[in-house]
């Protein structure tokens, strides 16, 4: 998908649909009534009829107006100004992508431009419109015999003033980065566990260091792990064929000497539950358990695309949870933290993934760590910190991305209409009926989190 920012009048722009904003009770915008005025008052002409009111996420299609160089025009409900958020504005452009992905055009022009979202300046407004744009064009149809046809949208252009043009840039240019991080993501989770496996992993890690400068690489084997005696992560993975390894990655995009930041992904590819074995209800979506590994690659993945000034560390912690011949039993003693064997499970190789597997981390200390966990759609982020300020950036950073946060204290997180979706649908706002790895909304807000990303 490509994204084009333009200033140029709403009225004026050649385009196969135009998308213009709608308030509740009708209200036209700036933007819209001008376009009403050249289309000799086709808009309230329409509007008249009753069809759409302009509450969140109503749309109304009006072909051939007069005076227009656009085919088509899309309206659509933005609600109440004043109570026009993030989790609203998501429900809009949602909405008009949902009409635009299935017409005939090869174009659409959004004109936003006197859209007013709570908390977002014009930058983060767009930023969040293009993530969802070309997050909702994702399709995972690898292992189809058939594929999806392709669809005739190709192109976006985003309308705005002339003084917001160099912010609207940036923003679609760094949306379009952490689009590409989530996709990675998706596409990892959505692989068969015998595809996606840590061997697997790894050739992905070696791909991302040779296409992108700046990116060290070192995977540890089963034989280093145990020569650094990481019994806990061996416990796991021993008693499966397919060997383990703990995956370290190293950009250096900052200056020397600064200290890098690290993220910690459990990539458990697929997780029997070991000699304790799972429940076979549900055995199959436990190829999920590495998407905390997904998610730290999306985010590497953004990271790089956007060229960041930061250095980061991500380790990751692959192995299969399998029960075999090979795997521990009654009270084995493990070269490690001790681990009971009957709960040799995937949550184990954190014990030696927190550490990088020995691995020494460049510059001495960290300075910011973040731990992501695989499953389904709530992933937990968890900040291993004493810095109540960098978790509190994250939790900031997800309440703006439309994600409810509990605080410190709270017994459980609020159970909202979005939460019970979640939970009901174990997906993570997969579009096209994909499930994949619930990490790529995680891969977007982590590397919106990081510095210089521009933030929410």
């Amino acid at each position: 998908m490509e994204f084009v920012v333009k200033s140029a009048k709403a009225s004026t722009q050649k385009t196969a649909t135009l998308i213009l904003p709608l308030g509740e009770n009708c209200l036209l915008g700036s933007v819209a009534q001008s376009v009403d005025s050249a289309s000799a008052g086709a808009l309230s002409t329409a509007l008249k009829r009753g069809d759409i009111q302009g509450k969140p996420g109503q749309t109304l299609l009006l072909h051939g107006l007069p005076g227009l160089k656009a085919e088509r025009v899309l309206l659509v409900g933005t609600g109440k100004a004043d109570e026009l958020d993030s989790r609203q504005w998501r429900k809009v452009v949602n909405a008009a992508l949902a009409v635009i992905k299935n017409l005939g055009g090869g174009d659409a022009a959004f004109a936003m431009q006197d859209v007013q979202v709570k908390g977002r300046d014009s930058y983060a407004r767009t930023r969040l419109l293009v993530e969802i744009v070309a997050d909702g064009q994702y399709v995972f149809d690898q292992f189809k015999s058939k594929k999806a046809e392709p669809r005739a949208l190709q192109k976006i252009i985003l309308l705005c003033d002339k003084a917001e043009q160099a912010g609207v840039e940036r923003a679609a240019r760094e949306a379009s980065a952490i689009a590409t991080g989530m996709a990675f993501t998706r596409d990892l989770g959505n692989l068969p566990p015998n595809v996606c496996h840590p061997t697997f992993l790894a050739d992905q890690a070696r791909q991302l260091s040779k296409a992108y400068k700046g990116v060290k690489l070192d995977v540890l084997d089963e034989k280093k792990l145990r020569e650094l005696g990481a019994g806990a992560f061996l416990a796991v993975s021993q008693g499966s064929d397919q060997p383990g390894c703990i995956i370290v990655l190293q950009y250096n995009g900052g200056k020397k000497g600064d200290k890098p930041y690290a993220l910690v992904g459990k990539g458990i590819t697929f997780d029997t539950g070991g000699i304790s074995l799972k429940p076979g209800l549900g055995m199959d979506e436990m190829k999920y358990d590495m998407g905390g590994a997904a998610s730290v690659f999306g985010t590497l993945r953004a990271v790089l695309e956007l060229k960041l000034p930061i250095n980061l560390v991500c380790v990751l912690a692959c192995a299969e949870n399998m029960p075999s011949g090979e795997h521990l039993v009654g009270d084995t003693g493990l070269l490690d933290d001790s681990v009971s064997p009957v709960r040799a499970q995937g949550d184990d190789v954190a014990d030696d993934d927190d550490r990088g597997g020995g691995h020494a981390v460049p510059g001495g200390d960290v300075g910011q760590t973040s731990q992501l966990g695989g499953g389904h759609a709530l992933v937990g982020v968890v900040a291993a910190l004493d810095d109540r300020r960098w978790s509190g950036r994250i939790a900031a950073g997800l309440q703006q991305g439309g994600d409810r946060v509990p605080q410190p204290g709270d017994p459980a997180a609020p159970a909202g209409d979005h939460h019970r979706v979640a939970r009901r649908t174990r997906v993570d706002r997969h579009h096209g009926g994909q499930r994949g790895a619930a990490g790529g909304g995680v891969a977007r807000r982590r590397a919106a989190s990081l510095p210089h990303a521009g933030g929410l």
